[in-house]
């Protein structure tokens, strides 16, 4: 319980002090958007390692290249998976995230800062616009990480997997690379209670689309196919890092 109301309190100020540290640094930041990712992530970092005392472990992290920019697809089990993901994988990337947590206070508005791209669910005008702009944070060098499931997910098996990282991937010739989170959903026993453990991500090599087959596969099934793949391969690896043998 205390660990909790730290978490919500100290993290709470930690967050307003970095945001006002970038809106005070910002007229003085040519690269500015490097920048706040690198702010946000030492942020990160803070909440997980300090307040949390979560230790990870990783594996496959030479399959995500610094300068080889991808679609990170990865499953969604916690609203701490997008600090994991901040606070452990190396490259710079952007976040596809849903509308709504652009208005969280403070936190919005460091996403927008950081460039992260938002995405509001049901409406395909909004859709088309943020697929540009994800195409867009691509041609500029930076990967995109994407929660096909759309939610989070509460059993042990990854829910149907949405479309659109896999149409910006095939657009733009990038690279899918499956991501497994595992025990982000084990964090937080209860809203004030925090149980320290160990995260474990996996990161596997990565996909293009027409590996699967033969070259005769019309545009659908080409679609069906690489989706099932990167289903399968962050299934497998979720599976493995929650079996009890490891």
């Amino acid at each position: 319980m205390i660990r909790g109301i730290v978490y919500w309190f100290c993290g709470s100020l930690l967050t307003f002090f970095f945001f006002i540290f970038l809106i005070i640094v910002t007229p003085f930041l040519r690269n500015r958007r490097d920048f706040y990712r690198n702010v946000i992530r030492i942020w990160a970092k803070i909440l997980l390692r300090v307040f949390c005392s979560v230790k990870t472990e990783t594996r496959g992290m030479e399959n995500l290249l610094e300068n080889a920019p991808c679609v990170i697809v990865s499953n969604h089990r916690s609203f701490m998976d997008i600090i994991v993901g901040l606070a452990v994988v190396p490259v710079q990337f952007r976040w596809f995230a849903k509308r709504s947590l652009f208005r969280i206070p403070v936190i919005g508005t460091a996403m927008r800062m950081a460039g992260y791209v938002s995405v509001e669910r049901g409406k395909s005008r909004s859709a088309s616009k943020s697929l540009l702009e994800a195409e867009r944070a691509l041609a500029q060098g930076d990967s995109l990480w994407v929660f096909p499931e759309g939610t989070r997910t509460r059993g042990e098996k990854l829910g149907p997997f949405k479309r659109g990282a896999f149409h910006i991937a095939r657009d733009t010739g990038r690279p899918l690379v499956p991501v497994s989170l595992a025990h982000t959903d084990k964090i937080f026993v209860k809203p004030f209670v925090i149980k320290p453990r160990l995260i474990r991500v996996v990161v596997d090599r990565p996909l293009y689309h027409g590996m699967e087959g033969d070259g005769r596969k019309t545009a659908r099934e080409s679609m069906h196919a690489i989706t099932d793949s990167v289903r399968r391969v962050i299934q497998r690896n979720y599976d493995a890092s929650i079996s009890p043998a490891r």
